[in-house]
Parts: structure tokens; sequence; C-alpha cells
């Protein structure tokens, strides 16, 4: 079977190999945000502007660590969960016996396909030009806040600012938009299969038809969430200070990305939708043929007397069988028709969530938050 991994290919992946970091995730997620982060504290160091001298300094600007500094390495550690995690998945639908023989070549072609499209220049090239016409746009056309900043001074941008646009923003935002690519990459291939005829079973124990241990491969992108909330967090806390912003003012924006990434992430998980409700359809109507033909010969034997064998109802098995197929009735009854679990949707919504608590620390004292809790006050 092919191996398909969504993160070792495209243009950065090729650069990393070019430079001896293609194997070292780890050592990435330290020289990206060093690369971003430590050439701009330098600069505004040297300009001046970066503890003091203007309203918002460098060391107090919180979007910046929000990006830089927790974003980048999330957007990149994000890589080694999901790499081990979608593999699994993909040899699970093949050792479970989800693929039938005569689908197997489709499936194939479908990961082989998926393949490409992740190794491919092309897209990365694409959003690398985004990238940077984002920034120029964000240059030319957005108006300079009011506050003095350690980027511009007045409609003058520093050295600090330039590196800022030309190389610390774009790395960001090119590791976004690559994960938000790879995230199609998946959903794509993952909708291919669903048009496979898949071997599902109504009865399956997880209550999903046989699928899932889908659920761990859509966990490993709640980094990812999380990395977005942290950004999200630190801009909403920079408005808090600076601009005047406020906690109920940041709520509407703070559900409204929790909900969105929570969908986001789990969106691929959908695609088997229509395909398990039409198991569960049809499982339904299977076994409660199968309930109804058993209850009629129970009945006939125990309610109405006709028992050839003279059998004695203390010790027989038909109670005990009535009673397990009433339990996979219920079963069927229970299946959800979306490959994804409660707990699933907890994890995602939790990773989104969590980066958003410094904001409830900085709009409530601390120790009214523990007083709250306690029950001490109202």
């Amino acid at each position: 079977m092919v191996e398909l991994s969504l993160v070792d290919g495209g243009l950065l992946s090729r650069f990393m190999r070019r430079i001896g970091l293609a194997d070292r995730v780890r050592m990435q997620a330290l020289v990206f945000p060093l690369v971003a982060w430590l050439p701009l504290a330098a600069l505004s160091v040297f300009e001046g502007r970066a503890v003091s001298g203007v309203k918002i300094p460098f060391f107090l600007d919180y979007g910046v660590y929000g990006r830089l500094l927790v974003a980048v390495p999330l957007l990149v550690l994000a890589e080694i969960a999901v790499r081990k995690r979608t593999r699994a998945v993909l040899r699970d639908f093949v050792t479970a016996k989800l693929i039938s023989e005569q689908d197997m070549p489709r499936f194939e072609h479908a990961v082989a396909a998926a393949a490409r499209l992740s190794e491919s220049l092309l897209p990365e090239a694409i959003a690398l030009g985004a990238v940077y016409a984002v920034t120029a746009l964000r240059i030319h056309l957005v108006p300079f806040e009011p506050l003095t900043t350690w980027y511009h001074k007045g409609n003058v941008i520093t050295l600090a600012g330039w590196y800022y646009a030309l190389a610390s923003l774009p790395i960001f935002l090119f590791l976004l938009i690559r994960w938000i690519w790879r995230l199609a990459i998946w959903t794509g291939l993952l909708w291919k299969i669903s048009r496979l005829g898949l071997q599902l079973l109504p009865i399956h124990p997880d209550g999903m038809g046989g699928l899932g241990f889908l659920r761990l491969a859509q966990t490993p992108f709640g980094l990812v969430g999380f990395a977005g909330g942290a950004v999200m967090s630190s801009y909403l806390i920079r408005g808090m200070i600076y601009s005047g912003g406020s906690l109920g003012g940041s709520v509407a924006p703070m559900a409204a990305y929790v909900i969105l990434a929570t969908f986001v992430i789990l969106a691929p998980a959908f695609a088997f939708t229509d395909k398990l409700v039409e198991v569960r359809a049809n499982g339904l109507l299977k076994y409660g043929d199968i309930g109804q033909e058993y209850a009629r010969l129970f009945d006939e034997k125990w309610a109405k007397g006709v028992n050839p064998d003279s059998e004695t109802i203390l010790g027989s098995t038909d109670i005990q069988s009535l009673a397990d197929l009433r339990n996979s009735l219920v079963i069927v009854q229970n299946m959800s028709v979306v490959a994804i679990d409660r707990k699933t949707i907890i994890i995602i919504a939790a990773a989104a969530a969590i980066p958003m608590l410094p904001l409830l620390l900085l709009a409530v004292p601390f120790e009214e938050i523990i007083a709250r809790l306690l029950g001490l006050r109202g």
C-alpha cells in the first residue's frame, strides 16, 4: 500500500531536506521562531523601541508573542502527531478489512493521488506568493494605527517593521496556509474513501459502524486549533491593554473562533455521514426482521406451548439469546451517523479555547476567580 504523509512534501519540506532538518521537526520548532522573533528583538533594541519610547514597545506587544513564539512552533510540532496518526488510520482501513478486495485498487489510487498533492511544489509556491501579496496589501492599504509602536514611526516603517513584514509575518502565514492545504488534502482523501463499498457493520462495538478509529486522526489537528487560539487571544489581550477593549467585547469573537475551529478540524469525519446513515437504516431493517422472527418463535415455544421437546424454561438459553438480540438492536439504534464522539469534540474545542484563559485572568483578578469557584462570592 502507498504510504501517505501529509507533512513531508512540498516546497518547505524540500528546503528542509536540503539544509539537513527534514527529519528534525523539534529542531525546526526551535529554528523557525528564532528566525522570526530574534532579529525583531535585536532591531527593536537597536532602534530604542524594545521596552520604551513608544506606546507599544516590542517586548510588550503580546500579538507578536502569540504569533511567533506560540503559534509558529506549534504549527511545526503538530507535524509529528499528524504524520503518525494519519498513516495509522489509513492502515486501519485495510487491516480492519473495511476495504473489499475489488476496491483495493481504488483505495490505493486515492492514497497515491493525495500523496502527489502533498508532495507537489506548486500549491506551496502559490501559498508563498499569496502570503507576500497579503503582506504588500497590508503595508500599502491598511492604515497605521494611531498608537506609536515598535514597527512604525508615524507613516514610516521601522527596520524591525520591515523585517516583520518581509520575514516574520510570512513565516507564520505560510505555515498556517500550509496546514489549511493539508487539511483540505485529508478531507478530499477521506471523501474518496467514503465513496468506496466499505464493509461497515451496524452492530460494531464502537457505535460508528467500525469507523471509530478516525477519531485518532482528527485529534492531533487540535494543535493547529490551539495555535490559532493563541494568536487570537494575544491580539485580544493587546486590545484590552492598549485600546480599551473589554472582556465582554471579546466573548463573541472567542466563541466564534472556537466553534469555527472545531467544525473545520472535525469536518473530514463528516465525509462518511451519508454512508453511516445508510448503514444504520439498513441495520435497523435487517436486525428488526431478525428480532421479529426470533420473537415469533420464542412466543410460539414458550407462550403458546408449542414445545415439541418438552424443554423446561429453567436453564434455557432462549431467554439470554432474546436479551442478546435486543442488545444488538439497541446498538444499531444508538449508532452514530458521524465518525466522531463527544470526547473528541470536547478535546478539539478545549484546545481552541484554552489559549483564551489569559483573557479571563486579565479581566478578572485571580483572587476573585478563586473566590467564585469556591463559592465565597455570588
